[in-house]
């Protein structure tokens, strides 16, 4: 049976849509017939847990995990994110093939809210000796790679012009069994964001509750905590449980992002989004979203909030274009199809 290790720091619990997009893709290699397994670091803590055929992992320190894979010795490694360097080097050392997904701008520019503006000559960039160092052992890491996984064709597109590099493009695996609600057994009240971080645009969530104080706001995930009277701080939940309360997604964004799982999963749960044109979310959304050109004007996102809550033709027309948009464009079994194929490449039988 073939053995597959997915190498990352923070892959489980699974806090962000990278996380769970990898172990929904472990899931579905053990329901092939794959031998899968996840190796974690967890600060202070070891341990071991067996989730839906995925043995995962966690060590406290790099030295007890370098052991463990050396002695499982798996046919393949998938890794990602702050482990991926130190996955890279010992996989090119235990001659096992490794693929690296790309789900961010982190390995080649640490510099996220100027990305989408500058002239991708790094050297003259004003930051570039603060990170000189990790970018250089970045591109040594991306170039040691058998095979790179872009989350979006605008992934894909960031990383060549950075890199010169080129990547498949697979889009994020998704478990609609987590996320879709069958069932309403609460009211759609909140205007909600996910993860009210500075990047992620919780600054701009803050003057919009502002502006719109007869609405009740919500912020789902970690991040910061708003003293609003209007503003609900629910800190990591359920999909299931927080789409059922949502009646408007936003996310106002100030840095590319490279996809926009959320904005997917509102949209199969029939919830309408307003969003940023920024990175990859217009990718992500299709005609499924209202995009707002000058995202860092909060009076824009209000005005369109109010649009798309007083127009219910409008809400309706977004929901349906944004579901058959994603049911055309995000199709599980052909992302999985393409990740065999990558499998195969790098010279791994997909055989069980």
């Amino acid at each position: 049976m073939k053995k597959i290790l997915f190498i990352a720091h923070d892959l489980y619990p699974p806090l962000r849509g990278a996380e769970k997009s990898s172990l929904t893709l472990l899931e579905h290699l053990s329901e092939e017939g794959f031998d899968t397994y996840a190796f974690c670091i967890e600060k202070n803590r070891s341990r071991k847990v067996e989730r839906n055929g995925v043995t995962v992992n966690t060590f406290s320190e790099l030295l007890s995990l370098t052991k463990s894979i050396e002695t499982l010795l798996p046919d393949i490694i998938f890794t990602q994110f702050d482990l991926a360097p130190f996955a890279v080097s010992i996989a090119k050392r235990l001659n096992i093939p490794v693929v690296l997904f790309v789900h961010g701008m982190d390995y080649f520019c640490h510099v996220p809210l100027y990305a989408e503006i500058c002239d991708r000559n790094c050297k003259n960039c004003n930051y570039y000796n603060l990170y000189e160092t990790t970018l250089v052992r970045n591109r040594e890491m991306l170039q040691q790679a058998d095979a790179i996984i872009s989350n979006s064709e605008y992934t894909r597109q960031v990383l060549k012009e950075f890199t010169n590099m080129d990547s498949e493009v697979i889009y994020p695996f998704i478990n609609y069994d987590e996320i879709i609600c069958e069932e309403i057994f609460v009211p759609q009240k909140y205007i909600t964001m996910y993860q009210p971080e500075v990047r992620k645009g919780i600054l701009t969530f803050c003057e919009i509750a502002r502006l719109m104080p007869e609405e009740q706001f919500l912020t789902v995930g970690h991040g910061i905590k708003l003293k609003l009277p209007n503003v609900r701080y629910m800190g990591y939940t359920p999909p299931k449980y927080f789409y059922s309360t949502t009646k408007l997604l936003v996310v106002p964004s100030v840095i590319g992002e490279t996809f926009g799982m959320i904005i997917v999963e509102a949209l199969l749960n029939g919830i309408p989004v307003v969003a940023g044109r920024i990175g990859g979310i217009p990718e992500a959304a299709g005609p499924g979203a209202i995009l707002i050109d000058d995202f860092l004007n909060p009076d824009k996102w209000v005005k369109e909030i109010k649009r798309v809550l007083n127009d219910e033709k409008l809400r309706k027309e977004l929901v349906e274009d944004g579901k058959i948009y994603i049911k055309t464009h995000f199709n599980p079994k052909k992302e999985f199809q393409k990740l065999r194929a990558v499998i195969s490449k790098v010279g791994i039988s997909c055989k069980v």
